[in-house]
């Protein structure tokens, strides 16, 4: 019959391997929220007229009971409609200075004037989608080849 197992030396690389794994994520979580950003910068898909739409965009990591979450958002007025697209919806002409109501346009080189347009809608770009989605790849990547490495060390 033996002895008690001294387990302590378990105890501490399991420790180890914990506070490792722990600064990788805290890492790898901040490279991927960047890599997002710059996606969203050089792949947006839409024509960027003066590029605050990019600029606005943000990211932010909430910790949870269960892991983290990697969020995008952009809180300009139009992002929402930029970033999932709009349907179709009618435009109706406003009173101004005491004028009538009245829209006026080009279409085809003739001027037109209509109380009211349908607007045909958009189409959504889904930057901040597909921003998450890139840095959720590089996130998995990056997490696989430094748990290798840390794997390596013990």
């Amino acid at each position: 019959m033996q002895g008690p197992i001294n387990l302590g030396h378990v105890m501490k690389a399991h420790a180890r391997f914990k506070r490792e794994h722990h600064n990788l994520f805290g890492r790898e979580i901040e490279s991927a929220g960047r890599f997002g950003l710059t996606h969203v910068q050089q792949h947006p898909l839409f024509k960027p007229r003066t590029r605050n739409l990019q600029r606005a965009t943000q990211y932010s990591v909430m910790k949870l009971k269960s892991g983290a979450v990697l969020r995008f958002r952009n809180r300009l007025k139009y992002a929402k409609v930029i970033d999932q697209g709009s349907p179709r919806h009618m435009i109706a002409a406003r009173r101004t200075r005491g004028r009538r109501p009245v829209l006026a346009f080009k279409w085809k080189g003739v001027q037109m004037f209509r109380r009211y347009v349908m607007h045909p809608g958009t189409k959504p770009y889904r930057f901040l989608y597909r921003a998450a989605n890139a840095a959720g790849r590089v996130f998995v990547t990056s997490m696989d080849s430094g748990m290798n490495r840390i794997a390596k060390s013990f």
